[in-house]
């Protein structure tokens, strides 16, 4: 009778271990194809490479302001989503994108690099939106650290430091983008930029995923901020 128990457990061990892999791979899948379609619709807003100001100068202009706000909705509720599916399914933070440099966590980057400076310079019901996706994605990230047990170090070296706030305000009046930053906004955007960036940096390094640069790229041919350009089509 033992024998026989040990035996019945082990085909039966078989077949629930099969049950399994059938129903839990195509719930990855779904929770993988659903990062990454939220993630090509930020990357194609952020330019290449990606960056927050130049996701904020494609929506330059008062008539624009609407427009950015459900942007900045839509980022809320994919950050969200993100939120739940890895919390669930951790292995989905290692699950890389198709595309080598658009990663999630870059897109992740560039959304809340533009909440900051909308924060800290900008106003109406942007800079209100921009507060609320701001802390979608500090939990976001905060949250995802602690489930993958990655040690923050709250002293580790940001990607925008106060010298090159001037570089940052050159590159926002090069496109005519209304968001002043006054010389008391400037440490209010390194203090926001710090609550974020010590987890990017961490996930970074576990992720092995390098994050975008603050001051946009100033190559004509890898800015596609003003062309759009698509090699091989014609736009």
């Amino acid at each position: 009778p033992i024998g026989r128990l040990f035996v019945i457990m082990e085909a039966g061990s078989g077949f629930i271990f099969l049950g399994l892999i059938i129903s839990y791979m195509p719930l990855l899948d779904q929770a993988y194809g659903a990062r990454e379609v939220g993630n090509q619709l930020i990357l194609s807003r952020g330019g290449r490479p990606p960056s927050g100001i130049k996701f904020l100068l494609r929506y330059a202009g008062a008539d624009r302001s609407e427009i950015l706000r459900g942007t900045l909705r839509e980022a809320e509720s994919w950050m969200a989503a993100i939120l739940q599916s890895h919390l669930s399914h951790p292995v989905l933070s290692f699950y890389r994108a198709q595309r080598l440099g658009q990663s999630w966590l870059v897109s992740v980057t560039t959304v809340l690099d533009a909440c900051a400076l909308l924060i800290a310079g900008g106003d109406g019901l942007p800079a209100a939106q921009a507060r609320i996706t701001y802390r979608m994605g500090l939990t976001l990230l905060h949250d995802l650290s602690t489930a993958l047990g990655i040690k923050v170090d709250p002293r580790c070296p940001i990607r925008l430091t106060e010298a090159e706030l001037p570089a940052v305000l050159v590159a926002l009046k090069g496109a005519e983008q209304r968001l002043p930053l006054p010389p008391t906004a400037s440490s209010l955007l390194v203090r926001l930029v710090r609550r974020y960036d010590v987890y990017l940096s961490a996930l970074s390094r576990r992720l092995v995923i390098p994050l975008p640069s603050w001051i946009p790229a100033q190559d004509g041919a890898q800015d596609t901020l003003a062309g759009d350009e698509l090699d091989g089509w014609d736009v």
